[in-house]
């Protein structure tokens, strides 16, 4: 894949990032509550004794560690070495302030260094498995 298009579908997750940082409180909550309505069945037989606060919290930080875990992944395929694995985090966890900076200027919403910490986890994982995946098919090839 040419460097451009890896490039390209990093900036494009980052505006779907972007997308729902830009969402109102009102809207953000709307979107939490349809995830808890719809999971609520399936999560109730596993865990018959989680409240829907615990739920949604769940269900809000989840959706962090899986947008940042997938930018970690696009990042590290754009930025294709291990060697540069410091600009790997460090575009991440610039993205992931930006993020929580612009969110200050929406309405209903508030930036959060804890937001912060939890996208760098996502992004972490993101980076790890990619090495992990990179590494292992070198081994094959």
């Amino acid at each position: 894949m040419k460097k451009w298009i890896k490039w390209l579908l990093v900036i494009l997750w980052m505006a779907f990032i972007f997308m729902f940082s830009n969402e109102s409180g009102i809207q953000s909550t709307h979107s939490s509550q349809f995830w808890v309505s719809t999971l609520n069945h399936y999560v109730q037989i596993f865990l018959p004794n989680l409240s829907i606060a615990t739920m949604t919290l769940f269900i809000r930080k989840g959706a962090h560690i899986f947008l940042y875990f997938v930018l970690g992944i696009l990042v590290s395929n754009a930025v294709e070495n291990s060697k540069w694995l410091f600009y790997t985090i460090l575009i991440c966890l610039l993205y992931a302030c930006t993020d929580e900076i612009h969110q200050l200027f929406i309405i209903g919403r508030s930036g959060n260094i804890y937001d912060v910490f939890i996208d760098m986890i996502g992004s972490s994982f993101g980076i790890m498995i990619y090495n992990i995946i990179v590494k292992h098919s070198k081994k094959i090839a």
